[in-house]
């Protein structure tokens, strides 16, 4: 019996010792998993939020926050560097579209004037058009008026010379007549004044008034 009782009282104690083995190597167990859990897993679910904000919003100036100065501190000096990249060349990029932007915004205002320019240019080619053909209709219409003007002003004035027997009267009626001729002539002349290109340094000639009043 006292054999029996000695053998408990050392399963007792190996009970006591496998027990207290277990609860030291769960504290250890423990110990080392809040351990794992700071040095790994939390800055890699850091890392990992950080790049779905990122991904999410597409807001490069979000950064990982760095805990430890180890290998995972490296990885996160290395991840925001290369956040940083991105941001410089998102903002050039985005600086970029501002002045092509700009630069396509002064094209288009410039490409409207030169087109109003053209249409305002194609407007006076097209009244220089119209008004060389009518000043080619007035040359031929001038010319054959200045023909058909010449007897009725040579006869006239040859009446009035060589018949010595014209009551005055007449001879009234003939220099009213060679007057109109030549009045005619005149206008006649100023529609080839009207299409007919003119030089700057063209002298002018004089008008004489007081005879156009008495002709009137």
């Amino acid at each position: 019996q006292s054999d029996l009782s000695a053998l408990h009282e050392r399963l007792a104690s190996y009970i006591g010792m496998v027990a207290l083995l277990i609860l030291m190597t769960s504290v250890v167990v423990y110990l080392l998993s809040l351990q794992l859990q700071r040095t790994i897993t939390r800055p890699i679910f850091n890392l990992a939020r950080t790049a779905k904000t990122i991904s999410t919003a597409k807001n490069y100036s979000v950064r990982a926050q760095k805990e430890s100065n180890d290998e995972f501190g490296q990885l996160m000096d290395g991840f925001n560097e290369m956040l940083d990249q991105i941001q410089r060349r998102d903002a050039a990029l985005h600086r970029a579209n501002v002045e092509l932007e700009k630069a396509r915004s002064e094209l288009e205002i410039r490409v409207e004037q030169r087109t109003k320019e053209l249409r305002e240019a194609q407007k006076i080619v097209m009244q220089q058009e119209r008004l060389k053909a009518l000043g080619q209709m007035a040359s031929g219409i001038a010319h054959d008026i200045n023909n058909a003007l010449s007897p009725i002003v040579g006869f006239a004035e040859l009446l009035m010379q060589i018949e010595v027997n014209l009551t005055a009267d007449g001879r009234k009626y003939l220099k009213y007549i060679k007057t109109a001729g030549e009045d005619i002539s005149h206008i006649v002349a100023g529609l080839r004044e009207f299409y007919r290109l003119r030089d700057e340094n063209e002298a002018l000639h004089a008008l004489n008034l007081n005879r156009i009043v008495e002709q009137v």
